[in-house]
């Protein structure tokens, strides 16, 4: 999906990003950070000309980019009773909107020589990427209309096998996406910045539910939240768990896991390519 298409969905689809779900969710972040910023700098609400937000319009502008596009990407998740924008969002971009926050903490905190958060960038994006890559082997697309979406009846062991761990590594990546255990690294002291990250935690939570949402039958649709909640509690208990633990113990781990994923898609490659040559 290309930056022109994406902006054609969004015009033929305004009550998507302004009512639900994205809500007034961006004009609310700009105000908090203009509030928050202007408490810090010890002025009034009015005080337009001494206000932090406004001093230096392109930096201010970069800023909010920050809260803009992991708002975007959440606005566009095909979450239940919201508004069809008659085309999904491509995996990618969707990857692309709600990371963006924490590329620019973790950039911005390497110059300053604090790294932790850049390791845990770096650890978490490999067994995400190949979680992810299995999540797409039944339907063959990057679709993410089509990868939330459980195996149907038809869809061979393996590829059940490939979804499911694909799942689960979902999950499992999250603790070192979100910066949680011993993954955790002190908040930015932009507010900007912060609540770009908040938005980005709630989409990748929701992100990691959507498969085991799917296992949800059409008559227990109120049941819907509890996969999300059974996320949370699962990354707040590994946060608890986890942080008197080395990062290094979690991190071997993760490369077993990614290991595992790579394992699995060459089977499904290759089941994929004997069914083709028959």
């Amino acid at each position: 999906m290309t930056l022109a298409e994406l902006l054609a969905l969004l015009g033929r689809s305004w009550s998507l990003v302004l009512l639900y779900p994205g809500g007034l969710g961006l004009l609310s972040a700009v105000l908090l950070v203009r509030y928050q910023d202007a408490g810090r700098a010890g002025v009034g609400w009015f005080t337009r000309s001494k206000l932090p937000i406004g001093h230096n319009l392109p930096a201010d502008l970069f800023l909010l980019t920050a809260i803009a596009a992991p708002w975007l990407g959440l606005a566009l998740l095909p979450l239940p009773f919201a508004v069809s924008v008659g085309r999904s969002l491509d995996l990618l971009v969707a990857l692309a909107l709600l990371e963006w926050p924490r590329l620019l903490v973790a950039v911005r905190e390497a110059q300053s020589g604090h790294v932790a958060r850049l390791a845990a960038l770096l650890n978490s994006y490999p067994p995400l990427i190949g979680a992810l890559l299995l999540l797409a082997v039944p339907a063959g697309s990057l679709d993410l209309a089509s990868i939330i979406q459980p195996p149907g009846a038809t869809t061979s062991l393996m590829q059940n096998i490939a979804y499911w761990f694909g799942a689960l590594g979902v999950v499992l990546a999250l603790p070192a996406l979100l910066g949680l255990g011993p993954f955790a690294s002190p908040a930015p002291e932009s507010y900007g910045l912060r609540l770009g990250l908040a938005v980005r935690t709630v989409a990748l939570v929701v992100l990691a539910a959507f498969p085991w949402a799917g296992l949800i039958p059409e008559a227990l649709r109120w049941l819907v939240p509890v996969p999300l909640i059974a996320v949370v509690l699962v990354s707040k208990g590994f946060d608890w768990l986890g942080r008197k633990q080395p990062a290094l113990r979690w991190a071997q781990a993760l490369l077993w896991l990614c290991a595992l994923e790579l394992v699995l898609l060459l089977l499904a490659g290759i089941q994929e390519l004997a069914l083709r040559l028959q």
